[in-house]
């Protein structure tokens, strides 16, 4: 059992989050957590600086569970965005939007951050990191290929 484990193992761990990714992640540490979603107005301040946005709203997302959070549990929140050029790319909407923002980084170099947020016993302990990804040029085809897969 690792330090980890034995810190948490009386807690009721949620994961707050429709990622398949997230939960393959979180399954690699902690084996026993429950999934949990609200659907929560991802909205943040217009004036709210790149490299801040996914923490915020990652404490965003855990304040929704506020009510239900006690010292039994644990509810683990997170964001992801990209920011290309300043710019703060959203989820795409449909095929034409993925298309276009994946042409967009193509051949660029681009940010990824991730703010992760953990609620216990109604407090927020949140903390983010960020990484730089460079996309080779993509081809038209193989864009579609990823889109659709």
């Amino acid at each position: 059992m690792n330090l980890l484990t034995e810190k948490i193992n009386h807690l009721e761990i949620y994961l707050a989050s429709k990622s398949p990714r997230r939960h393959e992640l979180l399954k690699n540490i902690i084996p026993n957590f429950e999934i949990v979603n609200k659907e929560i107005e991802e909205i943040f301040p217009d004036d709210l600086p790149s490299d801040e946005i996914a923490q915020y709203l990652a404490e965003l997302k855990a304040k929704a569970y506020q009510k239900e959070s006690n010292k039994n549990n644990l509810f683990i929140t997170a964001d992801t965005i990209v920011v290309l050029n300043d710019k703060v790319l959203g989820k795409p909407k449909n095929f034409k939007d993925a298309f276009s923002m994946l042409r967009d980084l193509s051949g660029n170099k681009h940010t990824v951050y991730t703010g992760v947020a953990l609620l216990h016993n109604k407090k927020i302990h949140s903390f983010q990191d960020s990484t730089k990804v460079t996309f080779y040029e993509l081809k038209k085809e193989e864009i579609e290929f990823y889109i659709n897969k």
